[in-house]
């Protein structure tokens, strides 16, 4: 009865690590889509806003 009891403990801590692990992977790869969208999202702005009459007050964005 003892050996179950510490079976089923150590599937709590394996599921409650796999879900951490699956969380900090999915932050990572959300993080990495959203900086390049932003790149391209600022660089298409930048190309909207160039023929604007104060084009002087915009700077280009860097690209990361």
């Amino acid at each position: 009865m003892n050996m179950r009891k510490q079976e089923a403990g150590q599937s709590v801590v394996e599921y409650l690590l796999l879900m951490a692990l699956m969380l900090v992977i999915a932050v990572t790869i959300m993080q990495g889509i959203r900086g390049k969208f932003q790149s391209f999202a600022r660089g298409l702005a930048y190309r909207v806003a160039q023929p604007c009459a104060h084009c002087e007050e915009i700077e280009k964005p860097q690209n990361q």
